[in-house]
């Protein structure tokens, strides 16, 4: 771009500087990013659905701040790359009608009062243009500023991560953990609360009269791992030039929407999804006896449904003696279960010995139609995912022909809670 062809007002030399590199960066990483969301999604699944009840909690919470930064950054990119584009139709159109509008022109821009409302609100060329740029430069800057601001909060849940995991694998208290390390953090965190409503309420005050050192140097400690005011220049050249209240309703308007976006994104993953057009057919709900759902069936389950904790079987239509059937064990769920059960089945002797599978058998109820069998469980890994679990070996000879229909009790996610209350089932139909 030269700056010859731009008229008096030259808007090339006003363009900001760094348009280059934003063209570049968004072009470069906008389609690779679209690809992540998936995979990401998929491996935080799979550390919520291996894992114990206070680890779990811990990925869901740094799931929505990866998946919420992801995100972000794909929607800057894509709008900024729109942005970026409308920016250089404006200049090159200017560079061939340097003269810019003519509002003059009955024929094409309508009747006077029609010319001077649209003159008097576009301003002239060099104005558009520089409005354009800043737009594009805005939103470049504004979005990879927010999700930035989430990679201290998800390194420090990160690290609380980590040591529950060092704690499961240790075989130590879970519970005791998790709450000691929240006090920690509390502890931790508290000097720094205390210090800013201080500095907040009482700093000019305290400046005057020269007291506010050791709020500076409280601050000075906690910046130095990342934690405090300058942090994050993009958001604070913006909030102190646009203003603070502007900033937040902004923000607000943007960080809810996609944050419940993520929420459903995360928790819809591997289920089937009810737009209501479909009103003549049953809803996809779970225990739908109607519903072939593909979850259900290890031949469709496909990477989507790969990682939804649900019984399956190998295929739909059983051509063998015995029908395979998989249980995946979901520790945040069954291990509470044995805790109150079956407590002994959780010593490790008696565990290796199968107390916990034969816990664990009597509560599901394994049934084919109407008929309860009991089905010795074995402790098995789904080749596919990876996922530990437990094996059911059904024998289905003495079947009929024609369809059946699988029923396997439905673990609760809260066991006293769901004493009282008449238990669910998946029910798998298959045909022999």
């Amino acid at each position: 771009m030269s700056d010859e062809y731009l008229g008096e007002d030259q808007p090339a030399r006003r363009t900001t500087p760094t348009w280059e590199l934003e063209l570049l960066i968004s072009g470069a990483t906008v389609f690779g990013l679209m690809q992540l969301p998936d995979p990401l999604n998929r491996a935080l699944i799979v550390m919520m659905n291996g894992n114990e009840g206070p680890i779990v909690d811990l990925v869901r919470t740094v799931s929505i701040y990866l998946q919420f930064s992801l995100i972000t950054l794909i929607i800057t990119f894509v709008l900024h790359l729109l942005a970026r584009a409308y920016w250089v139709a404006i200049v090159g159109m200017y560079s061939v009608y340097p003269q810019g509008i003519r509002w003059e022109n009955k024929n094409t821009t309508g009747g006077p009062a029609y010319r001077e409302f649209g003159k008097n609100e576009m301003g002239s060329m060099p104005d558009q243009i520089e409005r354009a740029d800043n737009r594009a430069t805005k939103i470049f800057g504004l979005g990879f500023g927010m999700a930035m601001a989430m990679l201290i909060a998800s390194a420090v849940v990160g690290l609380m991560i980590l040591i529950m995991m060092i704690v499961q694998v240790s075989n130590g208290d879970m519970e005791v953990w998790n709450t000691a390390m929240w006090a920690v953090l509390g502890v931790l965190f508290l000097p720094f609360f205390t210090a800013y409503l201080v500095d907040f309420q009482f700093g000019e005050k305290l400046k005057e009269k020269g007291m506010d050192g050791w709020i500076k140097k409280i601050f000075q400690v906690y910046r130095k791992v990342g934690i405090g005011n300058g942090v994050n220049p993009v958001i604070s050249l913006y909030t102190s030039n646009e203003g603070a209240q502007k900033t937040s309703i902004m923000m607000a308007l943007v960080m809810i929407p996609l944050m419940f976006g993520v929420g459903i994104f995360t928790a819809t993953r591997g289920s089937a999804i009810d737009n209501g057009a479909y009103d003549g057919l049953p809803k996809p709900q779970l225990g739908a006896e109607l519903v072939v759902r593909p979850e259900y069936y290890s031949n469709s389950r496909g990477d989507e449904f790969s990682t939804t904790m649900v019984p399956f079987i190998e295929d739909s239509v059983v051509s063998t003696n015995f029908l395979r059937l998989f249980i995946p064990y979901q520790p945040n769920r069954f291990n509470e279960f044995l805790r109150k059960k079956c407590p002994d089945s959780l010593v490790r002797k008696l565990a290796n010995q199968g107390k916990g599978l034969d816990c664990l058998s009597n509560y599901f109820a394994i049934q084919i139609d109407t008929q309860v069998t009991k089905h010795s469980l074995l402790s098995a890994t789904d080749p596919e995912t990876g996922q530990r679990g437990m094996v059911a070996m059904i024998d289905v000879r003495e079947l009929s022909n024609g369809q059946h229909l699988l029923k396997v009790k439905v673990m609760p996610k809260d066991t006293e809670s769901s004493e009282d209350k008449e238990p669910t089932f998946h029910k798998i139909p298959f045909w022999k």
